[in-house]
C-alpha cells in the first residue's frame, strides 16, 4: 500500500485508522539539535499518533 503525504502524519493516520496495537520505528538518534533543524519523522509520529509507539535506536 502506497500513500502520499508528509511521512509523520501519514504514518500516524494509518496507525490510528487501522486496528494496530503498536507502531515500531527506528530512530537515527541525530540528537536534539538535529531534530530541531531537520525535523524527525519519529518525533512527528510520537506527537500525532494515538497508538503507542516504540522507538528502536
Amino acid at each position: 500500500m502506497a500513500k502520499v503525504g508528509h511521512a509523520g502524519e501519514t504514518i500516524s493516520k494509518s496507525a490510528d485508522s487501522g486496528k494496530f496495537d503498536l507502531v515500531v520505528m527506528g530512530s537515527h538518534g541525530h540528537g536534539t539539535l538535529g531534530n530541531l533543524v531537520m525535523g524527525s519523522v519519529a518525533t512527528q509520529v510520537l506527537a500525532h499518533c494515538k497508538v503507542p509507539v516504540l522507538l528502536v535506536r
